[in-house]
């Protein structure tokens, strides 16, 4: 696939630094090298070719997906039986009904 650049009337530029990684950069080098054009006018006319692209609906650059939110959920567990409960009170409730599996758990006396 070519880039096909084609001279284009003059019109107005806006500077702008982009970085890029020195892969990237060398590879950029080289291709402007091989068309015997400075390798920022090289680079312009990628972005313009990557907007017919996009325009087109050819490509899609980047995918932003939608980010999902994640609640927090706080659960307890009962130590000695690894019974799970969502809310606090219901695990008292349990070790208050339950006491014998939580001393035995303990190794304690067995409650009276």
């Amino acid at each position: 696939m070519s880039l096909r650049i084609k001279k284009s009337k003059r019109t107005y530029k806006v500077q702008q630094v982009v970085w890029l990684d020195a892969e990237s950069f060398a590879w950029a080098v080289a291709e402007a090298n091989k068309l015997g054009i400075a390798p920022n006018v090289f680079i312009a006319e990628v972005v313009k070719k990557a907007r017919e692209f996009v325009e087109s609906g050819e490509w899609t650059p980047i995918r932003v997906e939608q980010a999902v939110k994640v609640e927090e959920k706080i659960l307890y567990c009962c130590p000695a039986c690894e019974k799970v409960f969502e809310d606090i009170k219901w695990l008292r409730k349990h070790l208050e009904v339950d006491k014998e599996h939580l001393l035995s758990w303990l190794g304690g006396e067995r409650a009276p």
